[in-house]
């Protein structure tokens, strides 16, 4: 593989070059390399946190005669606040001595729009709803880094997870055996993909040595 390779789920899975050759990287093959990059996670016992903005919600957004780019910015203002709310939350409950940055994608949408958000988080202000208490944060410290994804691995395996989380949401039949991959957790309490309106989750992955700290799945739904 060469060293420029950029690790990105979607385009392994769609045939994109260099998995274009359906005699070298038939479909069992491919699924299996993305796979064993999700299995990283519950080998190492990594939290994962994600939040969502539904279908049921974007038909709310579009009824309100919004363009297209407004509710797509606001979908991921909406998804981005309730995950750092999930991150925060884990952090209060399980790692009160750490504190963490966030590290995104350059070129993510409502880039702009995320560095405001994550301001006003930070200071508790009263435009943010305050779910559970949460704010201001406390253990998210800085502003968010935006960053080249072929120079972050970590934004490569962030990227495969979302993109597993997202197939799985939107009822990819082939998606459970990624979410198996990705953490031993019991996604039946998750909203089915046409009940989901806005919220957050924190899946707890139970670690290979089973490490005690790892044994909760928390679930949060704004």
């Amino acid at each position: 593989m060469k060293k420029t390779f950029v690790f990105h789920a979607a385009d392994i899975i769609n045939s994109k070059p260099p998995f274009d050759s359906k005699d070298q990287w038939p479909t069992e093959r491919r699924f299996a390399l993305v796979n064993e990059i999700l299995s990283a996670i519950p080998l190492y016992g990594i939290p994962v946190c994600f939040g969502y903005s539904g279908p049921a919600h974007a038909k709310t957004i579009r009824e309100s005669g919004r363009s297209s780019k407004v509710i797509s910015n606001f979908r991921h203002i909406q998804s981005y606040w309730t995950c750092l709310e999930r991150c925060e939350e884990y952090f209060r409950d399980q790692a009160k001595d750490e504190r963490a940055l966030v590290m995104a994608e350059d070129g993510a949408a409502a880039k702009k729009h995320l560095q405001v958000i994550h301001e006003d988080m930070q200071n508790g202000e009263s435009s943010i709803p305050n779910h559970d208490g949460l704010l201001p944060l406390r253990h998210i410290v800085g502003a968010p880094s935006f960053l080249e994804k072929r120079k972050e691995p970590m934004l490569q395996i962030a990227d495969s997870c979302a993109w597993a989380i997202r197939r799985y949401l939107s009822g990819f039949s082939d998606a459970e055996k990624l979410m198996d991959a990705l953490t031993i957790a019991k996604w039946s309490k998750v909203p089915t993909p046409e009940k989901l309106n806005v919220g957050s989750y924190v899946i707890q992955s139970q670690m290979l040595t089973s490490d005690p700290i790892f044994g909760r799945l928390f679930q949060k739904a704004s």
